[in-house]
């Protein structure tokens, strides 16, 4: 399908996280690189820019920074794109809003879309950026009903579907109306118009995009949400990658390859020499021994598993080697 965005549009993709939480994956890999269903992170969100339409892309980069620009750039040229603008931020990573500030040059008078590279979901980029051109906000994000889990702050929205606040509950000023309030997650993709670098610091350095996003509603700017249902997922942790390789090892092949943008392992021939169930994925290059069995299982890249060996409830590969209930 033809995409209706037009006029050249930038889009970023943020890569330059530490991935503290999925040690010791990343010790080796960066997080955007984690992959599902033998697809890396960082590949689907390329996807999902370029179906959209966007052909103008940047990613940031600090943890393993050449390891993840060498991949993006190999990522572009197998795409068709004559090239990937790479943000290095070294020597101190500079957070989601110092990043914007770091490719300011690049970024140069035109809106930009922003988009994390560790998150997997069915988001509609091209869909939030033509609701960002047919409004006059500062910026248009996504949101999902559920607030965040991890102790993030949430959004707040009115009726009309605008942002007033970015908070914890408690946090909440005390003379803001609350009848009538939404909390909701933010969902980890907005739309921005050039003129939003002024709430960012002049100086560079790190700085949360939370911040300035507060600083430009203190200010009297307009920060309007759509909603999204769909499938989404922060891979942060062991646990949610596990969650979600089984979960869209499950969807029908035609799901999974639109989610993860290209042609996904489909499910092994049924194995002669060892039992694994409809559930567990098992990469392309990993060989179970004999007689192993393998339930509700994740076997990633250079997982090994012993003949006879029984596994449930596992997540082994690229260093990890956790068992969940």
């Amino acid at each position: 399908m033809r995409s209706n965005i037009s006029n050249k549009p930038k889009c970023l993709i943020l890569c330059a996280g530490l991935g503290s939480r999925l040690r010791p994956l990343t010790l080796h890999t960066p997080k955007p690189m984690a992959t599902i269903c033998d697809v890396p992170l960082f590949d689907a969100a390329l996807a999902s820019c370029l179906r959209a339409g966007f052909r103008h892309i940047a990613i940031n980069t600090h943890h393993l920074s050449d390891l993840m620009a060498s991949h993006a750039l190999s990522c572009a040229k197998e795409a068709g794109l004559s090239d990937i603008y790479i943000s290095k931020e070294m020597p101190e990573i500079l957070g989601t809003g110092g990043a914007l500030h770091h490719l300011s040059d690049w970024w140069g008078q035109d809106d930009l879309l922003v988009y994390n590279g560790d998150i997997l979901s069915e988001i509609s980029l091209e869909q939030l950026w033509l609701a960002h051109q047919a409004s006059s906000s500062l910026v248009t994000l996504v949101y999902r009903a559920a607030p965040p889990n991890d102790g993030g702050r949430s959004l707040w929205l009115d009726a009309a579907q605008r942002v007033v606040a970015i908070a914890k509950k408690d946090d909440l000023p005390a003379d803001l109306p609350k009848e009538g309030l939404r909390e909701a997650g933010f969902a980890c993709a907005y739309v921005v118009r050039p003129h939003f670098r002024k709430f960012l610091p002049k100086h560079g350095g790190f700085f949360d995009l939370i911040d300035g996003f507060n600083q430009a509603l203190a200010a009297g700017e307009t920060i309007s949400g759509i909603p999204f249902s769909g499938y989404w997922a922060d891979i942060g942790n062991p646990r949610a990658l596990w969650e979600a390789n089984l979960l869209v090892t499950s969807m029908p092949p035609a799901s999974r390859h639109t989610l993860l943008g290209k042609a996904a392992e489909d499910k092994m021939s049924p194995p002669s020499n060892f039992t694994v169930d409809s559930r567990s994925f098992i990469a392309s290059s990993v060989t179970p021994g004999p007689g192993c069995v393998i339930e509700n299982s994740v076997l990633l890249r250079g997982a090994v598993v012993a003949p006879g060996e029984r596994l449930s409830g596992v997540l082994r590969g690229l260093g990890l080697n956790e068992t969940f209930s």
